[in-house]
């Protein structure tokens, strides 16, 4: 009798354009405790690299109110929103720079969604599964190594690095030897495919970041493919260890 009656309330509300959602108690619950752990950590340095327009920032922004942030972002469009986002923050500091092993001017292939560019050429299987990500522009940026852009900077610790760089973080890495001895949480767009050419793997940037005494604490943001169910890619934290 009560499902009758459930799916007679239902039948009335979507005659009406309203239907209903399943409440997730565990959700809601979460919603109200996570990020507590990092909070804890008392971070005092945020490197952001990968910025875009700064929503990651503006996301972590209240769980590490007074961190110090140098963000770097190629992509001139995406630099000039994050500055405009960020202007009334200060401690923030922007570099219009894409970070990789070697100093030079490199091409930058900037997306459709922004959220999408890349120092690496994007594969076809991130075009079928994202489409409006497909229109690429390339254009010359300059690279450095972090290295050598943070060597005059003092960072605080804890540090806290965040990398979301479309399957350059290798790359990034490579360039970062004396800066990753300083950090202490990494947060990492991490990859089960290969959605751009020659990217690092989930399994490979495991077992690099296991050579600086990083270990994997952790994945959320999973993306599967709405075409065949596999896994695409999410975010990981790494924690080092003691």
């Amino acid at each position: 009798m009560i499902h009758i009656l459930k799916k007679s309330i239902k039948k009335i509300a979507l005659k009406f354009g309203y239907d209903f959602i399943p409440f997730n108690q565990y959700e809601e619950s979460l919603s109200q405790v996570n990020y507590n752990w990092l909070k804890r950590k008392n971070v005092k340095t945020i490197i952001d690299v990968g910025a875009c327009d700064g929503d990651f920032i503006r996301k972590f922004r209240p769980v590490f109110p007074n961190a110090m942030i140098y963000s770097f972002e190629p992509n001139p469009e995406s630099f000039q929103k994050l500055n405009e986002r960020l202007a009334h923050d200060k401690n923030f500091k922007s570099f219009n720079l894409a970070l990789s092993n070697k100093k030079d001017e490199i091409d930058f292939f900037i997306s459709s969604n922004a959220g999408s560019s890349s120092m690496l050429a994007m594969e076809e299987l991130h075009k079928e599964n994202f489409p409006n990500s497909k229109n690429i522009i390339p254009i010359k940026v300059k690279s450095s190594k972090l290295d050598e852009v943070l060597s005059t900077e003092l960072l605080h610790s804890p540090v806290f690095i965040k990398l979301d760089v479309q399957g350059a973080e290798k790359l990034v890495l490579e360039g970062a030897v004396k800066t990753l001895r300083l950090v202490d949480i990494i947060y990492c767009e991490i990859n089960f495919q290969e959605l751009y050419q020659g990217s690092v793997l989930a399994n490979e940037l495991i077992d690099l970041l296991k050579n600086y005494n990083f270990n994997l604490a952790g994945i959320e943001n999973m993306h599967q493919s709405l075409i065949d169910g596999s896994y695409l890619h999410g975010d990981a934290i790494f924690i080092k260890g003691k």
